[in-house]
């Protein structure tokens, strides 16, 4: 399961602060506007960072990939609270695209709800709060970035024709994947009954037989069918779809206390996409090649507009 890649490419440095009367006074780190980083909190995060890296290297090379990220890290915690600040005043509310992400994650790890991605999530030392808290904080990152960008870029019609047809060639649809979900799921049943069911699953749809819900203690049918596009999935995964032929059925996909078999019922080839098609495609990859320049210059902009202020901490 790729959850812990994930939690990595998303960690955002969670912050909450505050001072009320009788608190202990603590060591301040940095202010940004009316809010203040603590050390402990700084400190909360380099031990978050370090169990991160943690799990993935040893050694010379967890150290080194420690201190380089460690080193960065106040430096990122005050650019967040910038953006949070922003999107305050923007009036920024993500709380769709957060389900619809953690749905996602859900569906790409086979996660048959949200009870059995929570356990998931603590084996591996983190919580649903946690993985929505930092969803969240990557969403508004990228709306309120995005924002400032689109205002100071101007991509003008004849780039975006001469990029088509300098591009022709790589301008295509995606190939999508239309797929039944048969899902073998409970988490308080032990691994090795639920795999035992989903072979036996397996053969008697591969035999022909059509199965629906309760015809196993924990087969879940899905109702609809669900079309997929290779941006949205694990390259492995991909693989396995493609490999798949139309009107067959994968071997049973593991997840966390669970599995599942896939039919692919229809697959729509890659096609080339027309101009007009293309055209929003277009601007967006334009103006991702000249957002980096900008979301620098925003940052600053930002740390101008309010009042910033890091001490190192001792």
């Amino acid at each position: 399961m790729k959850l812990r890649k994930l939690f990595l490419s998303i960690f955002l440095f969670v912050v909450t602060s505050f001072l009320s009367a009788g608190t202990v006074v603590e060591e301040i780190v940095a202010r940004v506007g009316n809010e203040i980083i603590t050390k402990r909190e700084l400190d909360e995060q380099y031990e978050r960072l370090r169990e991160e890296l943690a799990r993935r290297m040893k050694g010379e090379e967890l150290e080194k990939r420690f201190a380089e990220q460690k080193g960065v890290l106040l430096e990122m915690m005050v650019n967040q609270k910038l953006l949070e600040q922003r999107a305050k005043e923007m009036d920024i509310s993500v709380d769709e695209e957060v389900d619809a992400a953690i749905k996602r994650l859900r569906e790409e790890n086979n996660i048959p709800d949200d009870a059995a991605l929570e356990k998931a999530l603590r084996s591996e030392g983190s919580s649903m709060a946690e993985l929505r808290s930092d969803f969240r904080k990557r969403i508004i990152q990228q709306k309120v970035l995005w924002n400032y960008v689109q205002g100071k870029v101007n991509i003008t019609e004849e780039e975006i024709k001469n990029y088509y047809e300098k591009n022709k060639g790589t301008i295509m649809s995606e190939t999508i994947t239309k797929v039944k979900r048969y899902s073998i799921a409970e988490a308080q049943t032990p691994k090795e009954t639920l795999q035992a069911e989903a072979q036996t699953v397996l053969t008697d749809l591969r035999a022909g037989k059509e199965l629906k819900q309760g015809d196993y203690p924990h087969l879940i049918v899905s109702e609809e069918e669900t079309e997929l596009s290779a941006s949205e999935l694990d390259p492995k995964f991909v693989q396995i779809l493609d490999a798949t032929a139309v009107g067959s059925f994968t071997d049973p996909l593991e997840g966390a206390n669970s599995f599942m078999i896939l039919k692919v019922i229809d697959r729509k080839p890659p096609k080339q996409i027309p101009l007009e098609e293309a055209r929003g495609r277009i601007y967006n990859i334009l103006l991702e090649e000249r957002a980096e320049k900008y979301q620098k210059t925003f940052l600053e902009d930002l740390r101008k507009q309010n009042y910033v202020v890091i001490n190192q901490p001792s």
